[in-house]
């Protein structure tokens, strides 16, 4: 989905779709894709799915940490799966470049099961 935060564009994905794997150029490819299909610039996205917190281009592109534990799935893909949720800040502004402004990551409990 996409929703619009002070003028710009915010695309939400699972993060299935990203191909070539976590890195910054497969980000921006899947951004570029997006806005191509949408007809309309696509400024961040936000993700979870890859088990570990990242983040590229100061929060153009941020995924949400989303198991918790370590499990055979992470471990083969080399994440550690810290399981965590990261609250966005923006601001309305003329002076900046975009309108994001921080992130907090807020890491969550894993309880064992």
């Amino acid at each position: 989905c996409t929703y619009e935060v002070y003028g710009n564009t915010v695309l939400v994905e699972h993060g299935d779709h990203i191909k070539g794997g976590m890195t910054r150029n497969a980000c921006e490819n899947h951004l570029s894709k997006r806005s191509k299909q949408l007809k309309k610039l696509v400024e961040y996205l936000r993700m979870g799915h890859f088990h570990e917190i990242t983040m590229y281009g100061r929060g153009r592109i941020i995924v949400n940490g989303s198991l918790p534990g370590q499990d055979s799935y992470a471990e083969i893909n080399g994440y550690d799966s810290e399981a965590a949720q990261v609250i966005n800040y923006y601001v309305e502004t003329k002076n900046r470049p975009t309108s994001y402004y921080t992130s907090f990551p807020v890491y969550l409990e894993n309880d064992g099961e």
